[in-house]
Formats: C-alpha cells, structure tokens, sequence
C-alpha cells in the first residue's frame, strides 16, 4: 500500500479471500494518515485479515484519507474500535471526495467506551456512493480533551455486490 504520513494537529479490486465483499484497498488506493506509533501502523486496520489495529503517534484527534486511483461505487462500510480500559467518549466522521471534486460529510458516529460496559463500538454503514475518489476518516478520540490517541482496530470498504 502507498502511504505518506502527515503531521496534522474506475477498478474495484475485490478481497478474493471470503465472502465478504470487502475491496482490497492496496492495489487501487495510497493512504494519508496524519501519524501513527511505532508497531501500529495504518495498514494494520486497512488490510482484511488484519488484526493488530492502528493507533495514532500522539494523543488527540488524527485522521486517515483514502485516495482512489480511479473513481469508486462504495456501498457500505464497516468501522470497528475497541477500548476496554478508558471512561471515554469519541466522534468519528467520514467525508468523501467525489470525481466531480464535490465533497460532503456522509456520517458522523459517536460512542461512549466504558469499561465496565461497552468496551466495542463495531460500526456497519450502508453508503451507496457513487465515482468516489477519496474518503476521509477523522476521528476525535475523546471529544477534545486529547487525554488519548485515536485508536482503529478495522476499516473497511465494500463496492457494490
């Protein structure tokens, strides 16, 4: 995968392993993370069959954009995080860039982690988007308080069926 790390305070290609559809991002996309720590890199949460995560470098909102090769047809997407140690509440938002450079915000998520309770936030979203060619994930890991890193066990991408 390509990927160019920022300092910030078509071709649909298929997963073929398994059944779930979800596209195989290195072969059609370069990704921007404004940074990650040592050990848990950004394809840690893009690549399907991953399971190590990705984590930001330092504490505070981070963001990951997704720069399409060739316009994609995105039906939904999957976004899955897990804190089984922090009282704490985070916000993600997901805005994509379209071949027409139009963009717009397309959700906007929050969750409150508690570790006596939900330690799990696993996120499908149905998108339906059309001649996408980027897709921009930012996430506020604890609303503006910058007590902790952004954190990302799994983004996924899926074209349509």
């Amino acid at each position: 995968m390509r990927k160019q790390v920022t300092n910030q305070s078509g071709t649909q290609a298929k997963e073929t392993a398994g059944e779930t559809g979800w596209l195989n991002l290195e072969p059609i996309a370069a990704v921007e993370v404004s940074s990650e720590a040592p050990g848990s890199p950004v394809e840690g949460a893009l690549t399907v069959g991953s399971t190590r995560g990705w984590e930001a470098a330092s504490h505070g909102p981070a963001s990951i954009t997704l720069r399409f090769d060739a316009p994609q047809d995105i039906a939904r997407t999957q976004l899955r995080c897990m804190d089984a140690e922090h009282e704490r509440s985070q916000e993600w938002a997901l805005q994509a860039t379209f071949a027409d450079r139009t963009h717009r915000e397309v959700l906007r998520q929050g969750w409150n982690f508690s570790p006596g309770g939900s330690t799990e936030q696993n996120e499908q979203y149905v998108l339906n988007l059309r001649q996408v060619v980027a897709l921009s994930l930012s996430i506020d890991p604890d609303r503006g308080r910058d007590r902790y890193p952004a954190t990302l066990l799994a983004w996924r991408i899926a074209g349509p069926a």
